[in-house]
């Protein structure tokens, strides 16, 4: 506020509003939705993207899984116009986990592979979880061998690294997947 930039107010609402996430979904969704409206107003396209990125995790963490997809497709559509590919591939990643769990499996395939063929080798974290992401629909497809290699090579990409929420989150999906399914061994 003492900087007197808007932007910079708009970003520190963004950050809290994503700091606050699930322990306070209603100040998060008012952080984000005024951070939105500063983003707008300046033109800040790329920062609106990640934004609404935000703003849909908060919806899908309370369980409003139509309204998150609607808003994980608005970030999607504003990160296609900007050159913010990282938060672009990452926005797709979840739009599709939404559309699992909508049953929407064919639509979440077709996410994956479009954001799969924009992440470069280096950039582990985005690798992983759209390998995770890829894992989630093959078991929803009712394809468990496939799932759990999806799951397994996600492991291996990000377990050495420091995404230590991301490799529960991938540990915490291939433990809820069939026990009675053969692993596949690399």
């Amino acid at each position: 506020e003492s900087s007197g930039s808007r932007e910079a107010a708009a970003v520190a609402l963004a950050v809290r509003g994503r700091h606050l996430g699930r322990d306070d979904s209603d100040e998060a969704e008012r952080c984000l939705l005024e951070a939105l409206a500063i983003f707008r107003d300046t033109g800040a396209a790329g920062r609106c993207g990640s934004t609404l990125s935000s703003l849909a995790a908060v919806y899908e963490a309370r369980g409003e899984v139509a309204r998150a997809e609607k808003t994980f497709r608005e970030a999607v559509g504003t990160l296609r116009k900007t050159q913010e590919q990282g938060h672009l591939v990452e926005a797709e990643r979840r739009l599709a986990e939404v559309l699992v769990k909508q049953g929407k499996i064919e639509e979440a395939e077709r996410v994956v592979t479009e954001a799969q063929r924009r992440v470069s080798r280096e950039d582990v974290w985005t690798r992983a979880s759209l390998l995770h992401a890829s894992g989630l629909v093959r078991a929803a497809q009712g394809r468990t061998d496939e799932a759990i290699a999806a799951l397994t090579e996600a492991l291996e990409v990000v377990e050495p690294t420091m995404y230590v929420i991301l490799t529960d989150a991938i540990r915490e999906s291939l433990r809820s997947l069939d026990s009675t399914a053969e692993p596949i061994r690399s």
